[in-house]
């Protein structure tokens, strides 16, 4: 009986754990920052700190060790612009915006959503060709963000979109910040993971995300689409 009232009692606590709001910060420029804040605990998810190691002592001779070379740090969102182009960038945002508007319906009556700022820079290395890109990136963002935030009624947002003829490489800066219960982002997070693996296999992001290279080329995918 007492072990039956133990396990209650740690139950209901932990019931009642998930009844304070965690609040989650993201931003985006140069790399994607994650800070999540529940109760005095703050948590720094991205990006990820990697220890230094200590120097290791200088041999003499033919058998001294080089100093390791420092690894690049690797941008999820570039390098799925690089490998999928500006067209599938676009067309991968209005998939994930239609999935995350999804669950974020079902949780608009729980979140709060202080702040979200985003700001795109078009550019490539012909005018006409930033023009046309310019409006696509239109087309497909402003709908994407009316989503996310009319689903999180949001009273604090900029979107700002804008042509850039000088630089040759487009930019893209963005920012959010949202209160949640634990109770529903568990509820969400469990049925998101789920629609988040299928969306990864549909899209081939798996390779990208652990930093390899897609091993599929065109012709492989329309020889299997015919076989």
């Amino acid at each position: 009986m007492i072990v039956l009232w133990i396990l209650v009692s740690l139950l209901a606590f932990l019931f009642v754990l998930t009844l304070f709001s965690v609040s989650i910060s993201f931003s985006f420029e140069e790399e994607v920052h994650l800070v999540i804040r529940y109760l005095f605990f703050r948590f720094s998810i991205l990006p990820a700190k990697h220890k230094e190691k200590k120097p290791l002592p200088k041999q003499e001779g033919s058998h001294a060790q080089q100093s390791p070379k420092k690894k690049e740090k690797k941008n999820l969102f570039k390098d799925i612009l690089q490998e999928k182009g500006l067209k599938g960038f676009l067309k991968i945002l209005k998939e994930a915006a239609k999935l995350l508007g999804g669950s974020l319906r079902r949780l608009a009556r729980h979140i709060r959503l202080k702040t979200f700022s985003l700001e795109i820079a078009v550019s490539t290395e012909d005018a006409a060709e930033t023009a046309i890109q310019y409006g696509k990136v239109c087309s497909a963002v402003y709908p994407a963000a009316s989503v996310v935030v009319s689903s999180t009624a949001c009273s604090q947002y900029t979107v700002d979109i804008r042509p850039d003829f000088d630089s040759g490489s487009s930019r893209i800066r963005a920012g959010a910040e949202l209160k949640v219960r634990v109770l529903f982002l568990l509820i969400t997070s469990i049925s998101l993971f789920f629609k988040g693996i299928a969306f990864m296999k549909r899209y081939e992001l798996a390779s990208l995300i652990a930093g390899q290279p897609e091993k599929n080329t065109c012709e492989d995918r329309v020889e299997s689409a015919g076989s």
